[in-house]
């Protein structure tokens, strides 16, 4: 085993590790330029350990057997196994275990298959290498990187974010196909080459692996569809709405015209007595019962009012108070349909955690503009135990409550957004941040 070579495959294997890895976190603790340290970081470290174990391996006994040098390889696969999963759940990623290992079982058997593709076609394994199986090393990775990063890398983003139903499966299967890729290395190395068994065996898990992944994606990729059919459904409620307040306030504008010369002439009788007070008296009467006619806007952004409206209506039907502080123009960065679904979902959760309160209903909204920010806070009165998964809220108690986080979610995702809810003293709260598409993602 010539360690020059050995030295330069490590080389090029950790290169391609720290640029997989960085874009592989669809939400990252720190920023772009943190991740990329602490990934690079991480594999220095381990190239550092496997310096060192192979100096020591090396300098103790330098006529090692090939069984002997074999098990000293399969502990340094393992250890970066296990040191760039850590790396990835502990310091990189935000999304919770089960997706972190989901992700990492993922990328560990593209690892594994590229390895196998390459030693099978060169004829070298577990140290060997040249500039014909570097080379294919890369190509290999740039096959499956390039793509990825212009087609699949925010499409990954948004199902990695989304899915929730089934993942411990999902997960438990993107690790069996891993494990059976690892195996199949193993089987390589103690064969020192390839045989009509280890050929039918690497066809049998390659094809088992694109079944299993092409099953993921489909479960996935339906997950996704039904929760767009959610969002439409809850958007075709919100417009039925509308045109129903629209159609209220025509006929509350047809019987205003009228009655309006009647109401002349209770004010004209009450001018020829000269009773002034009767006359203030009627015309607050009258002001009163004409507001209440006519729905309250609460700001000039179209979208946003038509939800508030809605919602606002609801929450006077339930004996909810509804308050709002709405500092709001225009979002041309941030499509309406993402919006609605935010704020519409935001507030349904919010006026069905009012059920359980234990103190006055109230919700309470507060949205607001800051440069290329769209920031937006509901609080609502809750039951005092709120239950959270994944530090997202989660209730068995209520039909329809909490349905529409995910939607939330992936909405917010696209605009590289920031979702966090919280529950203390009876007192629920969802804080959103987006970033204007048009003005680019805030760093």
């Amino acid at each position: 085993m010539n360690p020059i070579n050995a030295l330069i495959t490590n080389v090029v294997n950790n290169l391609f590790h720290i640029i997989w890895f960085c874009n592989l976190v669809p939400e990252t603790k720190y920023g772009k330029k943190k991740t990329a340290l602490i990934v690079t970081g991480t594999v220095a470290v381990y190239q550092l350990l496997a310096l060192a174990g192979y100096y020591l391996y090396t300098t103790q006994d330098p006529a090692r057997d090939l069984p002997e040098t074999m098990v000293a390889y399969r502990a340094g696969y393992l250890l970066a196994v296990v040191l760039l999963g850590i790396m990835f759940y502990f310091w990189v990623s935000k999304l919770d275990v089960v997706k972190s290992l989901f992700i990492i079982a993922a990328y560990y058997s593209l690892w594994t298959l590229i390895y196998l593709l390459v030693s099978t076609v060169t004829g070298l394994h577990f140290g060997g290498g040249n500039l014909w199986m570097w080379s294919l090393r890369a190509a290999l990775n740039l096959a499956f990187l390039i793509p990825y990063r212009l087609f699949f890398r925010e499409r990954f983003y948004r199902m990695c974010k989304g899915f929730r139903s089934g993942k411990g499966l999902i997960t438990a299967l993107a690790i069996f196909a891993f494990f059976n890729m690892s195996l199949l290395l193993f089987y390589y190395d103690v064969m020192g080459g390839y045989d009509p068994v280890y050929l039918f065996m690497l066809i049998s898990f390659y094809c088992f692996m694109v079944v299993v992944y092409v099953l993921i994606f489909r479960y996935i990729a339906q997950s996704d569809n039904e929760q767009r059919l959610r969002q439409m459904k809850s958007h075709e409620e919100l417009l039925q709405e509308q045109m129903d307040s629209y159609a209220k306030l025509a006929e509350n504008v047809r019987q205003t015209r009228h009655d309006f010369r009647h109401h002349n002439t209770v004010v004209m009788e009450y001018a020829k007595k000269g009773d002034c007070q009767g006359i203030l008296d009627y015309l607050q009467e009258y002001e009163e019962q004409e507001t209440e006619k006519y729905a309250v806007t609460f700001t000039s952004n179209h979208i946003v009012d038509t939800v508030l409206s809605a919602y606002a209506d609801k929450c006077r039907k339930s004996g909810i108070a509804f308050r709002t502080d709405i500092r709001l123009d225009e979002t041309p960065g941030i499509l309406d349909y993402d919006l609605v679904t935010i704020l519409a979902n935001i507030l349904e959760n919010a006026v069905n955690g009012c059920v359980d309160a234990a103190q006055e209903r109230l919700v309470e909204v507060q949205i607001r503009q800051k440069r290329n920010k769209l920031i937006l806070v509901c609080r609502n009165t809750c039951a005092e135990h709120v239950l959270f998964e994944d530090g997202v809220p989660k209730s068995a108690d209520h039909e329809g409550e909490g349905v529409g986080v995910d939607s939330v979610l992936s909405a917010a995702s696209r605009y590289g957004g920031n979702v966090d809810f919280s529950a203390e003293n009876g007192v629920f709260t969802c804080r959103v941040i987006l970033n204007d598409r048009v003005t680019g993602k805030a760093s």
